[in-house]
């Protein structure tokens, strides 16, 4: 004759919940007890890992992992102290930045036809390039040279690997051609004063203003008869030089238009506009 136990002395009711597989191991580990072969992990036949620690050895073959530190340290070098206490002078020590991207996906190629596109940008002013090189350089470049930064970005794809891309990309940066023999002063990118008509009439208006008691220009002492090489090195005329470079290679505005008038008033000696006379007269009438 079976009996059931009084409710005070039946033993608590204990619900067991299996906890999740991934909260069950310890990952704190090195990653040759998960994977220790020397390609990317297959995390469908290996223990379930968290996001984190699945991400994380994807990147990294588990061969370059466990030598990184033993072999691969003696070929690498430390990253140059100076740049880390004084950042801005990566622009001019090092004018050259070259871009690269890495993909990580699962699967059995670990090749992504997009991690072998190079992009190079240039510090054009840190190359210390004269005028004639610098005014090929950006003739070549074309649309890839943005001048309000001043730089120069030069994309690479054509090659098959991402070594022989940055092989073809300091090619381009560095491959000389003779294409200044068929070069003439109309195919210049800027105007320059040297050599200019403007530069030839301004020689023969100065050398008959100086030999004028009427004017008071600045180069009278220079003699009567100064040659055309005495005007054009000349202070005033030097900066005039420069003021005209500007006001014809720049886009017209008012402050560039006024600076220029004011420059050629002062080189010829002529009196200082006033603002009376800018005003019209107001003519009275009575009647």
């Amino acid at each position: 004759m079976s009996y059931r136990r009084h409710p005070d002395k039946r033993a608590p009711f204990k619900k067991y919940v299996r906890r999740k597989t991934h909260l069950l191991h310890k990952f704190v580990f090195e990653f040759r007890e998960i994977w220790n072969l020397s390609r990317s992990p297959t995390f469908c036949i290996s223990r379930p890992l968290p996001l984190r620690s699945i991400v994380w050895p994807s990147k990294v073959f588990q061969f370059f992992y466990r030598n990184c530190s033993i072999v691969i340290a003696e070929f690498m070098t430390p990253y140059p102290p100076e740049l880390l206490a004084d950042p801005s002078l990566a622009d001019k020590e090092l004018p050259i930045k070259v871009t690269c991207s890495s993909y990580v996906h699962q699967g059995t190629n670990i090749r992504d036809m997009r991690s072998r596109v190079i992009t190079m940008r240039v510090n054009v002013d840190a190359l210390n390039l004269d005028s004639r090189a610098k005014e090929k350089l950006l003739r070549l470049a074309g649309r890839r040279y943005d001048e309000a930064n001043n730089l120069l970005t030069i994309v690479t794809d054509r090659c098959h690997t991402r070594k022989q891309n940055l092989d073809y990309a300091y090619y381009l940066l560095t491959k000389i051609e003779k294409w200044e023999e068929l070069k003439l002063r109309q195919d210049d990118v800027k105007i320059s004063f040297s050599g200019s008509q403007g530069e030839k009439q301004l020689v023969d208006l100065l050398a008959k203003t100086i030999n004028n008691p009427a004017f008071k220009t600045p180069l009278k002492d220079l003699g009567d008869k100064p040659t055309a090489e005495q005007i054009l090195q000349h202070e005033k005329v030097k900066d005039f030089a420069e003021t005209w470079y500007k006001y014809r290679n720049t886009p017209e505005t008012e402050d560039v238009t006024r600076e220029y008038g004011r420059k050629m008033r002062e080189l010829l000696g002529l009196a200082k506009k006033s603002a009376d006379t800018t005003q019209p007269q107001s003519s009275s009438s009575s009647s």
